[in-house]
């Protein structure tokens, strides 16, 4: 049986999906989880409580995804940019289970003003610190080129794909779990080329050029 907090939460997520922090409403949330005032502020102090309640949750997901990656990467032959392909089926697989919190994750990389800059300080560091152990496994296995500086490549490759949604789709554009698994595979091959060099008619890279 799901908890009071539970359907607060999930309330919640359906508003922070579609409103930026500044227009979600309390009201709202309450409203929609058909629970009291008093019944929300014995939970959550306020909106913001609960809005980072679930921003934790899905940094906690990512440093287990970026630890697990950084394993695999030890300890089999796949490259990087395979590893991303099958971390976007997951990640496709999640979107159609679970559209509300994926879409809260896309509107948390939007964000603006004062809750964007707290997110960075709460959690950037963290996050790209866990990002960054992938980047030096990869390099230290042979799974990505080391002739650029390992900051580097992880700020591009992290950059690209946190916020793919604005490089890859058209302002307003609500594209379906298997649109955003391809334009994500399509853009995991333009980073893998980038970085190793062309693909031949295979869809291999070419170390040659």
């Amino acid at each position: 049986m799901i908890s009071k907090r539970e359907e607060i939460i999930a309330a919640a997520v359906r508003e922070f999906s579609t409103r930026s922090y500044e227009a979600a409403s309390v009201n709202r949330i309450i409203r929609d989880a058909g629970l009291s005032k008093g019944t929300f502020y014995h939970y959550f102090d306020n909106k913001k409580a609960l809005f980072f309640s679930i921003v934790e949750q899905l940094v906690d997901l990512k440093k287990t995804y970026f630890a697990r990656m950084a394993d695999t990467l030890k300890h089999s032959e796949i490259d990087l940019f395979e590893l991303l392909k099958i971390q976007v089926q997951a990640a496709s697989l999640f979107m159609q289970e679970q559209p509300d919190l994926y879409l809260f994750g896309v509107q948390l990389m939007k964000e603006t003003g004062p809750i964007r800059v707290e997110f960075h300080e709460r959690y950037q560091s963290d996050i790209g610190q866990s990002f960054m152990a992938v980047i030096q496994s990869a390099v230290q296995h042979g799974r990505i080129s080391d002739r650029f500086p390992m900051d580097f490549s992880a700020k591009i490759i992290w950059f690209m794909m946190m916020h793919y949604d604005e490089i890859m789709f058209d302002p307003g554009e609500v594209p379906s779990s298997a649109e955003v698994e391809k334009r994500l595979n399509m853009l995991i091959d333009f980073l893998k080329v980038g970085f190793f060099g062309q693909l031949n008619t295979n869809g291999q890279v070419d170390d040659d050029t």
